[in-house]
């Protein structure tokens, strides 16, 4: 049923009619921001009065955004602070349907990204520590996809190399171009002993 639906996905639904302004919302949508249905119909207001105090300018200027000659829809991210005082992130989309340049329905989905959100920012964190601790040590890093001969190098890998990460496609051929001519064979025969398997000492090269 839609009501399961809403709940699995964790994603409520409003749909505001401006004139009279009514503003039903789903099941899922009261539970998300924490209020009992019995306390009354839910309302743009009691929602807007649930935003975090910095990003209220944002979420309210969605609609700003929307008219009758341009998209019709929007999204944005922004924080609630539920009654009970525990802080969430939504990200909302609101659809508008327009009548002679009037705004005569409004209708939004928003979906509690809480969880998403905290993964992405420790991911993020993760990201730049491990930046931070190459930087420091000096230490570059790189990961290369032998069947699609992909690579990707840290930053810190270019900062070594003395290039930028502009410049240059990480790979075998640039790493060539820059070894030393007379370590380039060495280099290349202990890359061929690793893909195939073999146990080999620690590389130096210049």
């Amino acid at each position: 049923s839609p009501a399961n639906a809403q709940r699995l996905a964790a994603t409520g639904s409003f749909d505001h009619n401006p004139i009279p302004s009514e503003a039903p919302w789903s099941d899922e949508l009261y539970r998300l921001y924490g209020v009992s249905p019995d306390a009354g119909p839910g309302s743009r207001k009691l929602a807007f009065s649930m935003i975090h105090p910095e990003d209220r300018e944002k979420a309210l200027g969605i609609l700003d955004q929307i008219s009758a000659d341009g998209p019709s829809h929007r999204s944005v991210h922004f924080r609630i602070i539920r009654g009970d005082g525990e802080e969430r992130m939504f990200h909302r989309r609101v659809d508008v349907t327009f009548a002679d340049g009037r705004a005569v329905r409004i209708f939004g989905t928003v979906q509690d990204v809480t969880e998403r959100y905290k993964a992405e920012h420790e991911l993020q964190r993760g990201r730049e520590n491990l930046a931070r601790a190459q930087r420091v040590a000096m230490i570059g890093s790189f990961e290369h996809d032998i069947r699609t001969n992909e690579a990707e190098w840290s930053d810190e890998m270019f900062r070594i190399l003395g290039i930028e990460n502009t410049d240059a496609v990480p790979g075998l051929e640039t790493l060539m171009a820059l070894a030393h001519p007379d370590d380039r064979q060495r280099f290349l025969e202990s890359r061929a002993n690793e893909i195939s398997g073999e146990i080999t000492p620690a590389l130096e090269y210049r």
